[in-house]
């Protein structure tokens, strides 16, 4: 999408825009939003780290919004996004002093919640909050509304208050002493000219429904601003996916008999030992293989055979003793989620894939899956029915691959991508070409050499230096030769599995604390977990970035089949979509965690001779096309060492 100066200079008003000056790239994506609101149209736009993309967004479409009267929708999965919205809400409206600005920062109802002992509620939350308020046991919620379901005298005057000004959602619940937070921020709803919330709060119709069904909220009045767009796709489809495990029938068993209904008990326990036989089965047909496709109809009468009746009958027997459940504050919900998983494993779709999984460790550990594969089958309906989406990412391209599997009207989309702000002067680009990390070269002489890059770009940079690797497995194979170098002077920080959250923010302080510190630090890490998307290192945290490898999806059941099927629905695009372009994406997102701002000066390192193939190199960003050509551990040490001696 190109526009002539003259064009763009009519059509772009950044009257809202929170700034004395617009970034370069900011007013032509100012101009392609504008043109989008009038025509009604969704926009995709692929804008590198630096264009300003929050401030440009909100402030164009918060003016159009007010002025027809619409609700503006700013969506992201990040907490530290919610907080860049909220602060530039706060700066438009001190500026344009916009005294009746409203807006409306919505978490999970889960995270507003003020019972104690909410750590106790587990993942069925909101049949715990429901049957509290029907049970009127929730003093928050009896603050809050009256017999006649409306709002009581105090929670209006303190609703009244909330519209005065811009409050985070934790600030909110603080601020509740004694009402419920998220139906005080739920009533607060249907005055907001701006909702900041998370994907699921449009894209799943039960909780859009709860949310803002008594805000007489309309979708055809909704403008859509996207963040971390590249995400939507994988966050739509987690939203429609159920599992359960030979984990959560032990657990149900154990509740069963605290209940003393030993007849529930012996069916679950029959049912286990079924399922765990049928996987065993599927095994050792399928030359020991651990996913096995299934059809909807296997699951179901295995359950049918086991409990001996229709499984519209067990599951209200289920139901019942899940109510018991409840009452009884076992602090669980283990069979209430069964008599749910069972409503949604019934459903007839398209876009879904049914599997097994079997793995034989210290004991037999089985799942069994509906897996959503096609988002797009529920992406579509909120597209067609909104009044119009921007869509944003700064890895948001090839643009075909999201609006197919979204399932966007082509002919109703406009694109823009923009290059990156940032001097090329301040960063430099390395390709290693005698190495790669394909399945069949992979042993301990190519381990030993990546460690020997690492190291050689660990000597050669004046700074802290993060590592991103395909795998778990992949990283610890390599981190054994630097862990047993005997002279280490450096601290070397690993990213974990299941790491919480305190653990990662730990290792992120301590990363960020040593960037001041000689001799600095390593952060070793995998691509697509914690540390490689939506976090921050400005400045000095990190000198230098090294991809390790192409950040493939692991080949499962699940990729093969989505595979296959947008083969089938994208004429033969399904390698692309499904495999291809997200790891190149993946890595793209890494790099960019090393120059976040114009100042910043740094190096990204690629290890893998597959990025100088042309069906690779052609999806990464055009500006790395001056990128320098290694050939080994000492020539990339040489070139850092000129570069930042500059």
């Amino acid at each position: 999408m190109d526009y002539c100066e003259e064009e763009m200079y009519i059509k772009t008003d950044p009257y809202f825009f929170p700034f004395d000056e617009l970034r370069y790239g900011q007013k032509k994506f100012i101009f392609a939003i504008n043109d989008a609101l009038e025509n009604k149209k969704d926009l995709l736009v692929h804008a590198p780290t630096g264009i300003g993309k929050t401030a440009a967004s909100i402030a164009s479409c918060l003016k159009f919004a007010i002025e027809k009267d619409k609700k503006l929708f700013f969506l992201t999965t990040r907490n530290t996004h919610h907080r860049i919205a909220i602060e530039t809400l706060c700066l438009i409206k001190k500026k344009k002093q916009l005294n009746n600005l409203v807006v409306l920062d919505l978490v999970g109802k889960k995270h507003l919640c003020k019972q104690t002992g909410l750590g106790l509620f587990g993942d069925n939350f909101n049949y715990h909050c429901s049957l509290l308020k029907k049970t009127k046991q929730c003093l928050f919620y009896k603050n809050t509304y009256n017999n006649m379901h409306e709002l009581t005298q105090d929670a209006k005057i303190f609703t009244n208050k909330l519209l005065e000004n811009i409050y985070s959602s934790q600030e909110v619940k603080e601020m509740c002493n004694a009402f419920c937070p998220y139906e005080i921020q739920t009533s607060v709803a249907k005055y907001a000219n701006v909702i900041i919330a998370d994907y699921f709060h449009l894209f799943d119709k039960d909780v859009f429904d709860s949310c803002f069904g008594k805000s007489g909220i309309k979708k055809q009045d909704i403008i859509l601003i996207a963040d971390e767009a590249h995400n939507l796709n994988s966050r739509i489809k987690s939203i429609y996916s159920i599992k359960f495990s030979s984990k959560f029938l032990k657990n149900i068993i154990e509740i069963c008999l605290k209940l003393k209904d030993n007849y529930l008990a012996n069916i679950f326990e029959k049912l286990y030992f079924a399922l765990l036989t049928e996987a065993d089965l599927m095994q050792k047909a399928n030359r020991n293989t651990c996913e096995f496709k299934i059809n909807k109809g296997f699951l179901i009468n295995i359950i049918e055979n086991t409990a001996g009746c229709d499984i519209c009958e067990f599951k209200i027997l289920v139901e019942k003793l899940g109510q018991l459940e409840m009452q009884k504050n076992e602090n669980s919900q283990y069979l209430i989620n069964f008599a749910e998983f069972i409503d949604k494993w019934k459903i007839d779709a398209d876009g879904f894939l049914y599997y097994a999984v079997l793995e034989k460790n210290k004991e037999m550990f089985f799942e069994y899956k509906k897996e959503c594969i096609d988002p797009g089958l529920f992406a579509k309906d909120i597209f067609s029915k909104i009044y119009c989406s921007i869509l944003m990412s700064a890895t948001l391209t090839p643009f075909d691959m999201h609006i197919s599997t979204l399932g966007m009207n082509k002919d109703n989309c406009a694109c823009l991508k923009l290059k990156s702000p940032f001097p090329k002067k301040n960063r430099t680009i390395i390709i290693a070409n005698n190495i790669t990390t394909k399945y069949a070269e992979r042993n301990n002489k190519l381990y030993q050499t990546i460690a020997d890059y690492i190291m050689s770009i660990k000597k050669s940079t004046n700074g802290n230096i993060a590592v991103f690797f395909p795998s778990y497995e992949f990283m610890n194979n390599c981190l054994y030769y630097i862990e047993n170098l005997e002279e280490r002077n450096f601290c070397l920080l690993t990213e974990q599995q299941n790491m919480t959250k305190h653990q990662k923010e730990h290792i992120y302080n301590l990363f960020k604390k040593s960037s001041y510190i000689h001799p600095f630090s390593i952060l070793a890490a995998v691509v697509g977990a914690n540390f490689s998307e939506g976090v921050d290192f400005p400045g000095d945290i990190v000198k230098a970035v090294c991809v390790v490898g192409i950040p493939f999806e692991k080949k499962t059941i699940e990729t093969d089949a989505t595979i296959d099927y947008y083969n089938k629905k994208f004429n033969y695009n399904g390698w692309n979509y499904a495999y291809i372009f997200p790891a190149i994406n993946r890595t793209i997102q890494a790099a960019g965690r090393c120059i976040r701002s114009e100042k910043d000066i740094g190096a990204i390192i690629l290890l893998d001779n597959r990025y100088l193939m042309s069906k690779y190199r052609t999806l990464l960003p055009k500006d790395w096309d001056d990128a320098n050509i290694v050939s080994s551990n000492y020539k990339i040490e040489e070139h850092l060492k000129k570069f930042f001696r500059r």
